[in-house]
Protein backbone atom coordinates (compact mmCIF):
# COMPACT_ATOMS: atom_id res chain seq x y z
CA UNK A 1 0.00 0.00 0.00
CA UNK A 2 2.76 2.33 0.72
CA UNK A 3 4.55 1.67 -2.58
CA UNK A 4 0.75 2.25 -4.42
CA UNK A 5 0.83 5.64 -2.24
CA UNK A 6 4.27 6.23 -3.54
CA UNK A 7 3.20 5.98 -7.36
CA UNK A 8 0.39 8.02 -7.16
CA UNK A 9 2.08 10.47 -6.18
CA UNK A 10 4.74 10.65 -8.57
CA UNK A 11 1.98 9.96 -11.29
CA UNK A 12 0.20 13.45 -10.28
CA UNK A 13 2.93 15.38 -9.67
CA UNK A 14 4.54 14.43 -13.40
CA UNK A 15 3.88 16.70 -16.56
CA UNK A 16 3.97 19.58 -18.02
CA UNK A 17 2.97 22.67 -15.52
CA UNK A 18 0.81 23.68 -18.09
CA UNK A 19 -1.27 21.17 -18.37
CA UNK A 20 -1.54 20.32 -14.14
CA UNK A 21 -3.16 24.15 -14.02
CA UNK A 22 -5.88 22.78 -16.66
CA UNK A 23 -6.84 19.84 -14.05
CA UNK A 24 -5.79 21.42 -11.03
CA UNK A 25 -8.82 19.90 -8.87
CA UNK A 26 -8.38 16.55 -10.16
CA UNK A 27 -4.09 16.96 -9.25
CA UNK A 28 -5.41 17.95 -5.36
CA UNK A 29 -7.47 14.96 -5.30
CA UNK A 30 -4.68 12.51 -6.10
CA UNK A 31 -2.31 13.76 -4.27
CA UNK A 32 -4.75 13.42 -1.09
CA UNK A 33 -5.56 9.93 -2.14
CA UNK A 34 -1.76 9.30 -2.63
CA UNK A 35 -1.27 10.74 1.34
CA UNK A 36 -4.07 8.68 2.85
CA UNK A 37 -3.07 5.62 1.27
CA UNK A 38 0.83 6.65 2.26
CA UNK A 39 -0.52 7.05 6.11
CA UNK A 40 -2.68 3.74 5.71
CA UNK A 41 0.26 1.68 5.75
CA UNK A 42 1.66 2.99 8.98
CA UNK A 43 -2.25 1.81 10.37
CA UNK A 44 -2.39 -1.63 11.57
CA UNK A 45 -2.06 -4.08 8.29
CA UNK A 46 0.58 -6.65 8.19
CA UNK A 47 4.48 -5.79 8.06
CA UNK A 48 6.01 -2.67 9.25
CA UNK A 49 3.60 -0.29 10.73
CA UNK A 50 5.41 2.13 12.18
CA UNK A 51 7.21 5.00 10.31
CA UNK A 52 10.57 5.58 10.28
CA UNK A 53 11.72 9.28 10.84
CA UNK A 54 12.56 9.66 6.80
CA UNK A 55 9.24 7.95 5.93
CA UNK A 56 7.78 10.97 8.89
CA UNK A 57 9.11 13.60 7.07
CA UNK A 58 8.17 12.64 3.92
CA UNK A 59 4.27 12.08 4.93
CA UNK A 60 4.85 15.13 6.58
CA UNK A 61 5.94 17.23 3.40
CA UNK A 62 3.17 15.04 1.22
CA UNK A 63 0.55 16.29 3.55
CA UNK A 64 1.96 20.20 3.26
CA UNK A 65 2.30 20.00 -0.72
CA UNK A 66 -1.33 17.93 -1.35
CA UNK A 67 -3.05 20.99 0.86
CA UNK A 68 -0.90 23.59 -0.82
CA UNK A 69 -2.59 22.09 -4.05
CA UNK A 70 -6.12 21.91 -2.48
CA UNK A 71 -5.23 26.24 -2.09
CA UNK A 72 -3.86 26.62 -5.64
CA UNK A 73 -6.80 24.00 -6.69
CA UNK A 74 -9.40 27.31 -5.14
CA UNK A 75 -12.64 26.27 -3.17
CA UNK A 76 -10.74 23.46 -1.53
CA UNK A 77 -9.90 25.13 1.57
CA UNK A 78 -11.35 22.80 4.18
CA UNK A 79 -9.27 20.17 2.12
CA UNK A 80 -6.23 22.28 2.71
CA UNK A 81 -6.33 22.75 6.35
CA UNK A 82 -6.62 19.40 6.92
CA UNK A 83 -3.53 18.38 5.08
CA UNK A 84 -1.87 21.18 6.79
CA UNK A 85 -3.04 19.65 10.16
CA UNK A 86 -1.50 16.40 9.60
CA UNK A 87 1.60 17.60 8.01
CA UNK A 88 2.61 19.72 11.73
CA UNK A 89 1.23 16.62 13.96
CA UNK A 90 5.04 14.98 13.67
CA UNK A 91 6.47 18.41 14.95
CA UNK A 92 3.88 19.05 17.04
CA UNK A 93 3.91 15.60 18.54
CA UNK A 94 8.13 16.60 19.28
CA UNK A 95 7.22 18.48 21.84
CA UNK A 96 9.36 21.42 22.75
CA UNK A 97 12.20 19.01 22.87
CA UNK A 98 12.38 19.07 19.03
CA UNK A 99 13.26 22.95 19.22
CA UNK A 100 16.84 22.80 20.91
CA UNK A 101 17.38 19.29 18.80
CA UNK A 102 19.71 19.70 15.77
CA UNK A 103 18.55 15.71 14.50
CA UNK A 104 18.58 16.41 10.75
CA UNK A 105 15.32 14.78 10.21
CA UNK A 106 13.88 17.27 13.43
CA UNK A 107 15.51 20.30 11.43
CA UNK A 108 13.47 18.99 8.23
CA UNK A 109 9.89 18.73 10.69
CA UNK A 110 10.51 22.32 11.71
CA UNK A 111 11.37 23.59 8.25
CA UNK A 112 7.86 21.82 7.12
CA UNK A 113 5.77 22.84 10.23
CA UNK A 114 6.71 26.60 9.80
CA UNK A 115 6.13 27.07 6.35
CA UNK A 116 2.82 25.24 6.91
CA UNK A 117 1.97 27.44 9.60
CA UNK A 118 2.24 30.00 7.29
CA UNK A 119 0.24 28.71 4.90
CA UNK A 120 -2.45 27.98 7.75
CA UNK A 121 -2.59 31.38 8.53
CA UNK A 122 -3.80 32.79 5.30
CA UNK A 123 -6.03 30.02 4.59
CA UNK A 124 -7.82 30.73 7.67
CA UNK A 125 -7.38 34.38 7.07
CA UNK A 126 -9.74 33.91 3.92
CA UNK A 127 -12.19 31.78 5.54
CA UNK A 128 -12.28 34.94 8.44
CA UNK A 129 -10.75 32.86 11.19
CA UNK A 130 -8.78 35.54 12.07
CA UNK A 131 -7.81 34.67 15.47
CA UNK A 132 -6.96 30.52 13.99
CA UNK A 133 -4.83 32.89 11.64
CA UNK A 134 -2.74 34.96 14.79
CA UNK A 135 -2.40 31.55 16.45
CA UNK A 136 -0.65 29.64 13.16
CA UNK A 137 1.60 33.13 12.78
CA UNK A 138 2.73 32.60 16.12
CA UNK A 139 3.53 28.93 16.05
CA UNK A 140 5.19 29.62 12.71
CA UNK A 141 7.31 32.17 14.81
CA UNK A 142 7.83 29.74 17.55
CA UNK A 143 9.19 27.10 15.41
CA UNK A 144 11.67 29.75 13.59
CA UNK A 145 12.79 31.74 16.51
CA UNK A 146 13.98 27.86 17.67
CA UNK A 147 15.71 27.62 14.32
CA UNK A 148 17.70 30.09 13.39
CA UNK A 149 18.65 28.79 10.20
CA UNK A 150 15.33 28.57 8.67
CA UNK A 151 14.93 32.78 8.93
CA UNK A 152 16.58 33.24 5.33
CA UNK A 153 14.09 31.14 3.92
CA UNK A 154 10.85 31.62 5.88
CA UNK A 155 11.17 35.01 7.98
CA UNK A 156 10.33 37.50 4.76
CA UNK A 157 7.15 35.46 3.61
CA UNK A 158 5.89 35.46 7.41
CA UNK A 159 6.52 39.41 7.81
CA UNK A 160 4.66 39.90 4.65
CA UNK A 161 1.76 37.82 5.65
CA UNK A 162 1.46 39.96 9.12
CA UNK A 163 2.05 42.51 6.86
CA UNK A 164 -0.98 42.03 4.33
CA UNK A 165 -3.21 40.58 7.26
CA UNK A 166 -2.58 43.96 9.48
CA UNK A 167 -3.19 46.34 6.53
CA UNK A 168 -6.67 44.46 5.95
CA UNK A 169 -7.56 44.42 9.36
CA UNK A 170 -6.92 48.18 10.13
CA UNK A 171 -9.33 49.01 6.63
CA UNK A 172 -11.85 46.84 7.92
CA UNK A 173 -11.19 48.28 11.42
CA UNK A 174 -9.87 45.47 13.19
CA UNK A 175 -7.60 47.27 15.32
CA UNK A 176 -6.93 44.93 18.10
CA UNK A 177 -5.72 41.90 15.69
CA UNK A 178 -3.75 44.41 13.29
CA UNK A 179 -1.82 45.65 16.11
CA UNK A 180 -1.41 42.08 17.18
CA UNK A 181 -0.09 40.89 14.31
CA UNK A 182 2.30 43.56 13.91
CA UNK A 183 3.59 43.50 17.47
CA UNK A 184 4.14 39.53 16.57
CA UNK A 185 5.66 40.72 13.03
CA UNK A 186 8.39 43.33 14.98
CA UNK A 187 9.19 40.62 17.43
CA UNK A 188 10.23 38.10 14.48
CA UNK A 189 12.79 40.79 13.68
CA UNK A 190 16.14 40.36 14.36
CA UNK A 191 18.48 42.50 17.01
CA UNK A 192 20.61 43.52 14.83
CA UNK A 193 19.60 45.26 11.22
CA UNK A 194 20.25 44.93 8.07
CA UNK A 195 19.89 47.92 6.01
CA UNK A 196 16.73 46.45 4.25
CA UNK A 197 15.57 44.66 8.10
CA UNK A 198 15.62 48.60 9.25
CA UNK A 199 13.87 49.35 6.29
CA UNK A 200 11.13 46.41 7.12
CA UNK A 201 10.53 47.18 10.80
CA UNK A 202 10.06 51.08 9.79
CA UNK A 203 7.60 50.19 7.64
CA UNK A 204 5.81 47.85 10.00
CA UNK A 205 6.34 50.78 12.91
CA UNK A 206 4.84 53.03 10.53
CA UNK A 207 1.94 51.21 10.26
CA UNK A 208 1.67 50.54 13.63
CA UNK A 209 1.78 53.70 14.31
CA UNK A 210 -1.32 54.48 12.35
CA UNK A 211 -3.25 51.87 13.79
CA UNK A 212 -2.56 53.19 17.04
CA UNK A 213 -3.74 56.25 16.36
CA UNK A 214 -7.08 55.23 14.89
CA UNK A 215 -7.82 53.86 18.64
CA UNK A 216 -8.45 57.34 19.61
CA UNK A 217 -6.79 60.14 21.60
CA UNK A 218 -5.39 57.43 24.07
CA UNK A 219 -3.11 56.02 21.51
CA UNK A 220 -1.43 59.57 20.04
CA UNK A 221 1.71 58.64 22.50
CA UNK A 222 2.17 55.29 21.47
CA UNK A 223 1.43 56.23 18.10
CA UNK A 224 4.08 59.10 18.05
CA UNK A 225 6.40 56.66 19.44
CA UNK A 226 6.36 54.33 17.05
CA UNK A 227 6.72 56.76 14.05
CA UNK A 228 9.82 58.17 15.63
CA UNK A 229 11.14 55.33 16.40
CA UNK A 230 10.07 54.92 12.60
CA UNK A 231 12.41 57.99 11.66
CA UNK A 232 15.47 57.35 13.23
CA UNK A 233 15.51 53.51 11.79
CA UNK A 234 15.35 55.66 7.80
CA UNK A 235 18.85 56.39 5.88
CA UNK A 236 18.76 59.95 5.24
CA UNK A 237 18.02 61.48 1.68
CA UNK A 238 15.86 58.05 1.19
CA UNK A 239 11.73 57.57 -0.06
CA UNK A 240 11.61 55.96 3.20
CA UNK A 241 12.71 58.51 5.42
CA UNK A 242 10.37 61.15 4.03
CA UNK A 243 7.57 58.99 4.70
CA UNK A 244 8.26 58.21 8.14
CA UNK A 245 8.70 62.10 8.77
CA UNK A 246 5.89 62.75 7.04
CA UNK A 247 3.50 60.24 9.34
CA UNK A 248 5.51 62.54 11.96
CA UNK A 249 4.22 65.28 10.95
CA UNK A 250 0.73 63.78 10.41
CA UNK A 251 0.21 62.67 14.00
CA UNK A 252 1.42 65.90 15.64
CA UNK A 253 -0.61 68.00 13.37
CA UNK A 254 -4.04 66.17 13.87
CA UNK A 255 -6.35 67.26 16.66
CA UNK A 256 -8.56 64.25 17.74
CA UNK A 257 -12.46 64.17 18.44
CA UNK A 258 -12.25 64.28 22.59
CA UNK A 259 -8.50 65.08 22.87
CA UNK A 260 -7.74 66.70 26.26
CA UNK A 261 -6.49 70.23 26.86
CA UNK A 262 -3.02 70.38 26.40
CA UNK A 263 -1.21 72.48 28.78
CA UNK A 264 0.56 75.93 27.32
CA UNK A 265 4.04 73.85 28.17
CA UNK A 266 3.35 70.84 26.17
CA UNK A 267 1.89 73.15 23.65
CA UNK A 268 4.86 74.76 23.05
CA UNK A 269 6.98 71.55 22.58
CA UNK A 270 5.05 70.55 20.08
CA UNK A 271 4.97 73.19 18.08
CA UNK A 272 8.33 73.19 18.20
CA UNK A 273 8.91 69.34 17.03
CA UNK A 274 6.37 70.43 14.40
CA UNK A 275 8.66 73.42 13.04
CA UNK A 276 11.55 70.68 13.48
CA UNK A 277 9.82 67.66 11.64
CA UNK A 278 8.66 69.98 8.99
CA UNK A 279 11.87 71.09 8.23
CA UNK A 280 13.60 68.41 8.15
CA UNK A 281 10.96 66.81 5.44
CA UNK A 282 11.43 69.94 3.04
CA UNK A 283 14.96 69.29 3.27
CA UNK A 284 14.68 65.44 2.21
CA UNK A 285 15.69 65.22 -1.58
CA UNK A 286 12.62 62.31 -2.14
CA UNK A 287 10.03 64.73 -0.85
CA UNK A 288 7.20 65.33 -3.31
CA UNK A 289 6.12 68.58 -3.37
CA UNK A 290 2.77 67.71 -2.00
CA UNK A 291 4.07 66.96 1.19
CA UNK A 292 7.15 69.83 1.10
CA UNK A 293 3.54 72.51 0.91
CA UNK A 294 1.69 69.89 3.53
CA UNK A 295 4.49 70.32 5.93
Amino acid sequence: MRSFGHRVWCACSAGPVEEQRKELTKQATLMLLACELFAASFRGGDAGTTASKDEEVLLATHWALAGRACVVAGDRDTAALRCFEAATKPWEAAGLAASSNREPTLTKLAQVAAQVFIWSGEVHFRCTAYQDALTAFSKAWDVVASRPELQAALLEELLRSCYIQASSHRTAGNLTLAIELLTLALATLPGKHSPEGARTKARLLRLLAWCHADTGPEGRELALAHAREAVTLCQPGTEDAAVALQVVLELLTASPEGSPAVPPALLTSAAEEIMNTAHALMKEPTASASQCLAA
